[in-house]
């Protein structure tokens, strides 16, 4: 338990692929200031802990308005202590650029990878059922911050060539998608045609930017 400004709330403890993460359990607003945040994360310390979820209801408005430099100075704070804040709102932040591609790519892009890698995430009805609410937002924070294919734009020609190199190699070794993603998603395995066709455009599109 941990009190702010008199009222106590519950932080939840559990682990996901070898992780310690926290959520934050509360009906109404509890999180208005740097000062909330770093009580929450006192209330977990000694506990391993690498992320905190905290819900979009548990947040003050404004919170991520960037003229109010919450969010900024929320986000360093978690960083100083190497811990990670995912926030769970299960919205989709604005789509800034398509990844260039064709049709064909682009479609089994959008079905095997688009959930966890870019800002189109279909949200499933399980994804607002705890505990599994906190593993699909983890997972999709998470391959959000590794390769997002909705801000393909914010990339360097360097780190577009590394990416599609990555994505490909672990595409061809059957490591993405996830087999336990696959397992509840079954249109999204991919046949050896479209694996032929996602490693033919990866390496294509690293040759053009030679």
């Amino acid at each position: 338990m941990v009190e702010l400004e008199g009222c106590k709330i519950e932080l939840r403890i559990f682990e996901n692929n070898n992780q310690k993460i926290a959520e934050l359990v509360s009906d109404k607003t509890e999180i208005c200031n740097v000062q909330d945040l770093l009580d929450v994360m006192a209330g977990v310390h000694g506990e391993s802990v690498q992320s905190i979820i905290i819900y979009e209801k548990s947040l003050c408005q404004g919170f991520f308005d960037l003229k109010s430099g919450l969010a900024g100075e929320t986000m360093q704070k978690f960083s100083n202590y190497r811990m990670k804040l995912v926030p769970v709102d299960r919205s989709n932040p604005p789509v800034e650029t398509e990844v260039p591609a064709s049709e064909n790519v682009r479609s089994i892009l959008k079905r095997a990878c688009y959930d966890c890698h870019s800002n189109e995430s279909v949200w499933p009805w399980y994804s607002g059922v705890a505990p599994v609410s906190w593993v699909v937002a983890v997972d999709v924070n998470a391959g959000r911050e590794e390769l997002n294919f909705s801000t393909w734009n914010r990339l360097s020609t360097q780190q577009q060539a590394r990416k599609l190199q990555e994505s490909s190699g672990k595409v061809t070794d059957g490591k993405m998608p996830p087999w336990f993603y696959v397992a509840v998603h079954r249109d999204a395995a991919l046949s050896a045609e479209e694996i032929t066709a996602l490693r033919d455009w990866a390496r294509n599109a690293i040759a053009e930017q030679k």
